[in-house]
């Protein structure tokens, strides 16, 4: 992903080289300004000049400016990651795991679990991860821990009922989805409450594609 990232930026810029040929491109200007010496200070001064953009292409500038910056930000973290505290280890790995650069983002997992194995967060958001990567057999195992440490983790129950589908099992799945109605709204220590709400529609399609497979009404 980000080899694609950066032969898209490569193009942009050429194609602002020769959008700007010929007249002055403060637009242009910059966030080359930025890109020449990316730090926290040339991005405010760029950002604040794209918060009032008035061209599509300004747009354009804007989103490639916050991507740049995101992984600036995120190369800084990743130097010291082994000396971040564990909430900010797991935040932070939350983030990678939502822009979608889910290798990054076990490694760290597996620390959260070495240094605190009785918390059950890190488990289930690492068994995310090799889902989205089609590992199923490590999401599995890494979800099942998730619920040893933790039985009433309702959106670890959630996500092996998903790993299960995946994998062709259907009646563990449906058995593993329907456990889960159990915990909603039991929300015990360290439980993530708007995880529950955004899973809503997921697990009645989930349910319904279950029970169909299954062959229940």
């Amino acid at each position: 992903m980000k080899r694609s990232v950066i032969i898209l930026l490569a193009a942009l810029l050429l194609s602002i080289s020769l959008w700007g040929e010929g007249e002055e491109s403060s637009d242009y200007a910059k966030f080359q300004a930025y890109m020449a010496e990316p730090s926290g200070e040339s991005f405010q001064e760029a950002n604040a000049y794209y918060l009032g953009f008035q061209d599509d292409m300004s747009g354009i500038l804007q989103m490639y400016l916050h991507w740049e910056e995101l992984n600036r930000l995120i190369a800084g973290f990743a130097a010291r990651s082994d000396s971040l505290d564990l909430g900010t280890s797991f935040q932070y790995a939350n983030l990678l795991l939502a822009i979608g650069r889910y290798e990054e983002a076990i490694p760290i997992y597996d620390r959260l679990n070495v240094e605190s194995p009785q918390w059950s967060c890190p488990y289930r958001h690492k068994g995310e991860a090799y889902l989205k990567l089609d590992k199923l057999s490590e999401a599995e195992a890494s979800l099942l821990k998730s619920i040893e440490v933790r039985q009433d983790h309702y959106d670890a129950y959630v996500m092996l009922a998903e790993v299960y589908n995946a994998q062709g099992r259907y009646e563990e799945a449906l058995k593993t989805l329907e456990e889960s109605f159990k915990y909603k709204g039991d929300h015990g220590e360290g439980s993530e409450v708007t995880e529950e709400e955004n899973l809503e529609g997921t697990v009645e399609k989930l349910h319904q594609e279950l029970l169909e497979k299954t062959g229940r009404n």
